[in-house]
């Protein structure tokens, strides 16, 4: 195997990892807040939602010709991020965060994901991978909104009861 091509299948690998950590993140929230219905739907569609994105870049897998280039950064940012969310979702599950804290976190870690899925990363030869990447990135774009929209909904709950 090329160098190119096993950077490749090394980049899309790892990023194909972190779409399943989120989904299994989200997944274990929609059950930490279920006894909020619209907070544990929310945490259900956007694992849902990563689940499908771990797919797409498993297909983008057998389809590694499909990139130019793995720049520098590229794989030794999504290492990062890989690594601080698994990080995240062991410590999360041996101490369960507050509803707000899971919000804040969780924007955080799509923040860094939609970083990610720009073409700083990769340069693509194929249109459609190129594509996806801009699609994956938007639904990151969409989770981080939902959640902010989320977040603002929790804090003023919480400034109202504080008054």
């Amino acid at each position: 195997m090329d160098g190119l091509r096993e950077q490749s299948l090394l980049f899309l690998d790892v990023n194909a990892r972190i779409e399943a950590l989120c989904a299994e993140l989200y997944h274990f929230y929609s059950r930490v807040f279920s006894y909020n219905g619209d907070v544990s739907r929310l945490w259900q569609k956007t694992a849902m939602e990563e689940e499908n994105h771990q797919m797409q870049i498993q297909m983008a897998m057998r389809l590694s010709d499909a990139i130019e280039d793995v720049l520098p950064d590229g794989l030794s940012v999504a290492y990062s991020i890989h690594q601080k969310l698994h990080r995240l979702v062991a410590g999360v599950r041996n101490n369960p965060p507050d509803l707000v804290t899971a919000l804040k976190k969780s924007i955080e870690m799509e923040e860094r994901m939609a970083f990610l899925h720009v073409e700083s990363s990769v340069k693509f030869k194929d249109e459609s991978i190129k594509r996806m990447f801009e699609a994956l990135r938007g639904a990151d774009r969409g989770h981080i909104t939902a959640l902010k929209r989320q977040l603002a909904i929790e804090t003023l709950a919480l400034t109202e009861m504080d008054e």
